[in-house]
This record gives C-alpha cells, structure tokens and sequence, in this order.
C-alpha cells in the first residue's frame, strides 16, 4: 500500500500485516507461488479467487463446526492470495473493492473469520 500508516484504517492495516506474512512464508516456501487461472475459462486469476472465496463462504454458511472452519480457512487464504495478487500489481483501489465485496458475503452469510 502507498499510504503511510497514519493514514491507514485499521482494516488496510490489517490487510498490509497479512499480505507481508503472506510474502514472507512464500519467500521461505511455506506457501505455494500462485498457480495460472484454470485454462479455457476466460478468466483471471483474481477473478477466479474472488468466485473462489465467495463460493466457500456461502457453502461454510450451511455447513457443520469442523467443515465450517474448513470452509472458511479456505475462503481466507484465496482472499489473502486475491488481496497480494491485486497489490502485487499496484491494484490497492481495486483491492480494497474486493474485500469490501468479500465483507459483504461475509454479513450475508453471517460468517466471520
């Protein structure tokens, strides 16, 4: 982010804490580098993990405790990779658009992190 950190709301804060945990065990090979949008679809990455996390939040809604959690660490981790891949670009605006659609899903369905 561009911002300095006076100027970021706790939510940006939070984001730029989890995007540099992210790089860091990626640097270290914890993580997987990320992977091409499926072949064939039409569509990027970053739309697919936005659709992705969506899709998972709406299934933890109906499900169990463990598959809930499950669920739901899922849809956190595409989330994170979305917000890393967009910031990667210098994308924050849309970045930002994008988690506020995520937060959305996320009162919807009632399910939180």
């Amino acid at each position: 982010m561009t911002r300095n950190t006076a100027e970021m709301s706790i939510f940006e804060r939070l984001a730029e804490v989890r995007i540099q945990d992210w790089n860091r065990r990626q640097a270290r090979g914890e993580v997987p580098a990320e992977p091409d949008a499926p072949l064939g679809t039409g569509e990027t990455l970053e739309t697919q993990l936005l659709a992705d996390a969506i899709d998972l939040l709406e299934r933890a809604a109906g499900a169990r405790d463990a598959e809930r959690a499950r669920l739901v660490a899922e849809a956190e981790a595409r989330e994170l990779r979305l917000i890393v891949s967009l910031e990667r670009q210098g994308l924050s605006l849309v970045a930002k658009r994008m988690e506020q659609e995520i937060a959305r899903v996320h009162v919807r369905t009632g399910v939180v992190w």
